[in-house]
């Protein structure tokens, strides 16, 4: 990231932007979502897989609701293969721009 933007700033501001935003408010409200994000594929490779849970809501035929959670299991073979994919993509990023911008 320092490499594409020049800047500590710009740097810190877009990481903390990403806590916040990302993983901080649409992670919770998008159950879905859950597996793609970062903390959680981090999790994963650390812990040599992980667990994380979804709700599950219904409404029954007198009206009431319930929700229940189902827990969904992330294998380390997935999570590795998507982290290092994105780390792939930061790093050609980076070098596509150094090589475009800093070699004359």
């Amino acid at each position: 990231m320092g490499a594409l933007l020049r800047h500590p700033a710009a740097v810190i501001g877009i990481a903390m932007g990403y806590l916040v935003l990302v993983e901080g408010v649409f992670g919770q409200a998008l159950q879905g979502a859950q597996p793609w994000l970062l903390r959680l594929n981090v999790d994963g490779w650390l812990q040599h897989g992980t667990k994380y849970a979804i709700n599950s809501c219904t409404t029954d035929g007198l009206g009431n609701y319930t929700c229940k959670g189902i827990d969904k299991v992330l294998t380390v073979g997935h999570r590795s293969a998507s982290l290092g994919l994105l780390v792939l993509f930061v790093v050609g990023l980076a070098a596509l721009v150094f090589r475009r911008r800093d070699v004359s």
